[in-house]
């Protein structure tokens, strides 16, 4: 997908040229080529990695940064352009150099996505470097060969660009993409704030340690949080181990509910949405932060009654209550999961504008340059939580890179069009 498309006519351009044969660079440079290079210097990144653990990529802040990936892609593109039949560069722009280059960034991104980072990654994790995998050497270097394959590629296809327009939206647009993330990760600013409601505005964040002021103020007024109703689980005793072995349910609860786990059938009788309980027994509230309630009914595969009783997860109004239908068998209650949160603020922009706005989930909000995302809250408080955090992030390179990956999604649209019409042009012939 990140190389020259192999048309009739460039192939037949490509055999017209033979590079000698018999020596290993000297030949035309394949897949052996490729997974050679990518081992060797992907493999002296993570040996650097190794060797520094505390040491991790960090490229200067814009402008410079931008002219460091970018420049010397450039100046390849141009060198592709006019030295076209440069054996070493045809190798790395090929289309093995292409497979084997994203390859390497997908596996290389694998123990980011099963362990966790930054403090909390494993004790191997920081001994060998990776607890930051995307700042680590060998990343780095697998991403650098993924951009000058890119670089390699448009250039040796930017003109004529009315005949190119197709491969340059897709790579093109990929080049920029993924460059423009590169190049604006040291300009990327992320940061927490912590607003009470009713509290002060705030300006102020904290990164790495030192005060980072915003050029605007928020001011929190309220928070909303509503939630699922909860669910059971059957927890059975593993007579193997000291624990219990614990079966999740999905019906969501409410008067007149059943379930079936385990073999067990479960029969609500009673749901009390918010609940305080006093003495183990659970009594219907209006206070925000008391969990729910159920009052159940178990029976087994033959109808026959096991038990009844009240069943609630711990919340700040109440213990935990479970029933227990046999040795080794308890219902429980699981904690109810947020169905939505968000934040009422008061917002105080750069150019002293003041205005209110909703700062949800999944509904950011954009002031003076910054995004404020709905980040968490008080979790044991829930619904009563007066606390709100949000995720204020700035990053300049974002329109650049949506500018790529849109010109990637124009040009992945053409291109099945394309392919489309030349499919109906087939069969019509037929």
């Amino acid at each position: 997908m990140i190389a020259e498309s192999p048309t009739p006519r460039a192939i037949e351009a490509e055999h017209l040229h033979e590079y000698p044969s018999g020596g290993f660079w000297s030949s035309r440079w394949e897949y052996p080529q490729a997974v050679t290079i990518a081992i060797g210097l992907i493999g002296a990144g993570m040996i650097l990695q190794a060797m520094n653990p505390s040491v991790h990529v960090q490229l200067p802040h814009a402008p410079y940064s931008w002219l460091l990936v970018f420049g010397p892609l450039g100046a390849l593109a141009v060198m592709r352009r006019v030295w076209p039949e440069n054996l070493v560069l045809n190798g790395l722009g090929s289309i093995p150099m292409a497979i084997v280059s994203v390859l390497s960034v997908a596996v290389l991104s694998i123990p980011a996505a099963i362990w966790p980072q930054g403090e909390q990654a494993p004790g191997w994790a920081h001994s060998l470097g990776l607890h930051h995998v995307f700042a680590s050497f060998g990343f780095a270097a697998a991403i650098a060969l993924m951009l000058i394959n890119l670089a390699l590629a448009v250039g040796k296809r930017c003109w004529p660009i009315p005949r190119n327009t197709r491969f340059l939206l897709l790579h093109g647009g990929l080049l920029l993409a993924v460059g423009s993330s590169v190049a604006g990760s040291s300009s990327l600013i992320r940061a927490r704030m912590v607003l009470s409601e009713g509290g002060d505005p705030s300006s102020t964040v904290l990164i790495d340690g030192t005060n980072y002021h915003l050029p605007f103020a928020v001011r929190l007024t309220d928070f909303r949080k509503e939630s699922f109703p909860p669910t059971l689980s059957l927890a059975t005793r593993n007579p193997s181990a000291e624990y219990w072995d614990v079966s999740p349910g999905s019906v969501l609860m409410a008067e007149g509910k059943s379930e079936r786990l385990g073999g067990y059938r479960i029969d609500v009788e009673e749901y009390h949405r918010r609940a305080l309980v006093v003495a183990g027994i659970p009594r219907e509230t209006d206070l925000l932060g008391a969990g729910p309630a159920a009052r159940v009914s178990v029976t087994d595969a033959t109808g026959t009654p096991l038990g009844e009783g009240w069943v609630h997860a711990e919340s700040r109004y109440g213990e935990e209550l479970f029933l227990q239908v046999s040795p080794d068998h308890v219902i429980l209650m699981n904690p109810p999961r947020a169905r939505s949160y968000e934040s009422h603020v008061e917002v105080l922009d750069h150019q002293k504008r003041f205005f209110e706005a909703v700062v949800g989930v999944n509904q950011p909000l954009w002031v003076s340059g910054w995004y404020l995302y709905q980040l968490s809250y008080d979790a044991e408080a829930g619904e009563a939580s007066s606390i709100s955090i949000l995720e204020a992030v700035r990053d300049p390179a974002y329109p650049a890179v949506a500018t790529g990956f849109w010109m990637v999604i124009l040009g992945s649209c053409w291109f099945l069009w394309g392919a489309a019409a030349n499919l109906s042009g087939r069969e019509g012939r037929k």
